[in-house]
């Protein structure tokens, strides 16, 4: 199937996913930071990245900013509880970011796998702004302003 990195600073659900996806026959590599995104020898060699968005040293836009000028023809799908903020705010921003696809915690395992495999499937699912960056060289963001796809519950984190 599809090489997969996740990242994702609450162990248990990282462990969570990654057991869903390499069950649903995905190798899966897991890393409770991104910090190993910016070395010069990490090799960005993935189908797609699953990344949080609110995490200690590199926040999830980060990454996705990071992965869009170093391989913007990777999907990324955007994952956040929210913070100190709604959610849905971060879930945009990565979107209009480059973020193919968002999933808004807590969400179904199940969720996830079916995301994984429809972005892997269709690349842009339509929902994000897939592989077209739309921040500006001045920084601005434009682009849609789109809703999060929000999921039913059990997995939280």
């Amino acid at each position: 199937m599809a090489n997969v990195l996740l990242i994702d600073d609450e162990p248990d659900l990282l462990s969570a996913m990654a057991e869903i996806l390499t069950a649903e026959g995905h190798q899966v590599t897991a890393l409770s930071n991104g910090l190993a995104l910016f070395e010069d020898d990490f090799e960005i060699d993935f189908d797609l990245v699953v990344t949080d968005i609110i995490m200690p040293g590199v926040e999830g836009l980060e990454i996705v900013a990071h992965l869009q000028k170093q391989k913007p023809e990777l999907n990324v799908i955007a994952i956040s509880g929210g913070g100190r903020i709604e959610p849905s705010f971060h879930l945009r921003l990565a979107q209009q970011m480059g973020a193919s696809e968002t999933l808004q915690k807590p969400f179904r395992l199940k969720t996830l796998a079916e995301t994984v495999d429809r972005v892997l499937r269709d690349g842009e699912t339509g929902n994000g702004a897939g592989n077209r960056p739309l921040a500006t060289a001045d920084g601005e963001c434009s682009g849609p302003q789109i809703q999060p796809n929000t999921a039913e519950t059990p997995v939280s984190g």
